[in-house]
């Protein structure tokens, strides 16, 4: 047997066997990587690859954070392991988008959790849309726009396609300023406006305008102006 392969296996063992003992919670941001990408990188190339990831992105959540071409940048990173760290970061936000589901937004505070989950991983600015049932509970979502910073633009044709799926007579709003601070913008303020008009035009209440920004949330109905 080769001893290369033997000092793998090994190395790997031992980290399968700390998470098995307390999860990620008892391991470094290198091991919990390390094991993560275990099955993507030789073992020859695997300590220096994540160290790099790590340097270069500061963190384990901004390597996951990271967008494609980003990644590319890190020396040994392969199209095909760039492709593999942004399939784990959208299969953990499906898993925390079917975690919220029936999700309640009576609160501030639950509403800050909710969307922090949402959006707090987006590496674009993104627009989101929430239909809300009779106990504020959450019945369907949807992507209304995404783009670069200060780009996005309300595409209401997709904003009532996303309404439409569910009956509802209330929804919320949520945006992300990836790079930006958690402060609404005039612009914001403005826009928000608009929406609330329009919908209410057609029966249907925007309860709340939430920002995500630096692991943070903000609420517009703050605001005295808006609610």
């Amino acid at each position: 047997m080769n001893a290369s392969k033997v000092q793998n296996s090994g190395e790997n063992s031992h980290l399968q066997e700390n998470f098995q003992k307390s999860g990620f919670s008892g391991m470094s941001e290198h091991e919990v990587l390390q094991l993560m990408l275990s099955h993507k990188l030789p073992k020859a190339e695997r300590s220096q690859i994540v160290s790099d990831l790590l340097h270069r992105f500061g963190s384990l959540k901004c390597v996951f954070m990271a967008d494609y071409q980003e990644l590319l940048q890190v020396k040994g990173v392969s199209r095909t392991l760039a492709i593999y760290i942004l399939f784990l970061r959208e299969l953990y936000q499906v898993f925390e988008n079917q975690r919220f589901e029936k999700f309640r937004l009576c609160s501030l505070e639950k509403r800050k959790i909710y969307f922090i989950n949402r959006l707090g991983m987006e590496t674009d600015e993104v627009l989101l849309v929430v239909c809300l049932d009779e106990r504020m509970c959450v019945i369907h979502s949807g992507v209304v726009a995404r783009g670069s910073a200060g780009t996005v633009e309300v595409n209401f044709h997709r904003m009532m396609e996303i309404i439409s799926v569910v009956p509802c007579q209330s929804v919320m709003i949520a945006h992300n300023h990836p790079q930006g601070f958690a402060r609404f913008s005039k612009q914001d303020i403005l826009t928000t406006q608009y929406i609330k008009n329009y919908l209410e035009k057609l029966g249907i209440k925007l309860v709340d305008h939430i920002l995500v920004a630096g692991g943070r949330a903000i609420s517009m109905q703050d605001c005295a102006e808006m609610y």
